[in-house]
């Protein structure tokens, strides 16, 4: 219970970048590597599609993990490494900004 709750912390506004940043990356990184690999990468992006009902052929999910590696794998070791994420997060930030739920509770503050 700790880990779950410690867990949504990143969640909220006070929730650092960085943590952010991180429980990102390990979602991505299936098995702890520290790295994601261009399989890890097709099967989350396979799993939002399915979430989101939307559809794509294999040419097209190839070419969007390709084109991803192309940007984010600086060093061409065919893995992007949590460096190599956060480089492509702060071009994209687009890709994290859905971390932060501002009011739980709904109404707030009178």
């Amino acid at each position: 219970f700790n880990e779950f709750i410690c867990g949504l912390s990143v969640f909220c506004p006070n929730g650092t970048l960085d943590e952010k940043l991180r429980f990102s990356f390990d979602i991505y990184d299936f098995d702890h590597d520290g790295h994601i690999s261009k399989k890890e990468l097709q099967l989350m992006l396979e799993a939002s599609l399915v979430e989101n009902h939307m559809s794509l052929s294999e040419t097209q999910i190839s070419a969007l993990v390709e084109a991803t590696f192309k940007e984010a794998d600086a060093d061409g070791d065919g893995l992007i490494d949590f460096e190599e994420y956060r480089q492509m997060v702060q071009k994209h930030p687009s890709m994290i900004k859905n971390m932060t739920i501002s009011d739980l509770g709904g109404g707030g503050a009178q």
